[in-house]
């Protein structure tokens, strides 16, 4: 059985976040991108783009879900 009260998805700590050099709208071989904001949201989501790579399904969370702004 489930528990109703377990918190859904991955949670991440803010403070050890890490924060990208690569635009949040661009796919990287890298992790994270280079908004805190949204590295925060898009990886309490989803923990991949924090520890293995910002890839195109971080990129589309970021916009879809994280208000990234893409021009």
């Amino acid at each position: 059985m489930q528990d109703c009260n377990q918190e859904p998805g991955p949670t991440v700590d803010p403070d050890t976040l890490p924060v990208g050099e690569q635009p949040c709208c661009e796919a990287s071989d890298e992790p994270a991108c280079d908004e805190p904001e949204v590295v925060e949201c898009v990886c309490d989501r989803d923990a991949y783009c924090c520890e293995t790579e910002w890839d195109s399904t971080c990129v589309g969370e970021a916009i879809e879900f994280c208000d990234a702004r893409c021009a």
